[in-house]
């Protein structure tokens, strides 16, 4: 808990504070690649999915949550209680980003991406050459992540969302 006085020369009040508006979680550290810049690839920790009981507990924990960006370690459609988490948080109308190398989206999955209405994706597209991707990002395809980028993007047509960013 913060201190009303540490809080009042910021123009803060403890009520305004009370809750963090924006959160990031981490939904898994299962992955099956070897990325030259992840941290995964070089660490001893054990492998594990956050369980759809216990992001809901971590939502709930947060009532008045605008903005949830779902990352991790690892690959999040690995988790087979992704897809759910991410309908929950735009049942909850928050803005919802994700973080993704967009490796094995298939089209049901960018399809339900879109119709869900994620606001956002972070695309970890490391390298703008077929070599020097797959060099970093080590297990995964160039042309099948082009044709998953241009899949979503297609079957966003006009609309605003979901952003993507790289």
């Amino acid at each position: 808990h913060v201190g009303e006085a540490v809080l009042r020369p910021f123009g803060l009040t403890p009520l305004l504070c009370r809750y963090p508006r924006q959160i990031e979680i981490e939904v898994t550290n299962v992955c099956d690649k070897k990325c030259l810049l992840c941290e995964h690839t070089y660490w001893e920790e054990p492998s594990r999915n956050l369980k759809y009981d216990d992001f809901l507990k971590i939502i709930n924990n947060f009532p008045k949550l605008l903005w949830v960006n779902m990352t991790g370690e690892g690959d999040a459609f690995l988790n087979p209680d992704y897809l759910d988490m991410l309908r929950t948080l735009k049942e909850r109308d928050i803005t919802t980003f994700l973080v993704d190398s967009f490796n094995r989206i298939t089209p049901e999955i960018a399809d339900e991406l879109v119709r869900i209405g994620i606001d956002g994706i972070h695309i970890s597209f490391d390298g703008a050459t077929k070599e020097t991707y797959e060099t970093i990002k080590k297990g995964c395809d160039y042309e099948s992540t082009i044709r998953n980028i241009q899949y979503l993007l297609t079957k966003r047509g006009t609309k605003p969302i979901p952003e993507i960013c790289f």
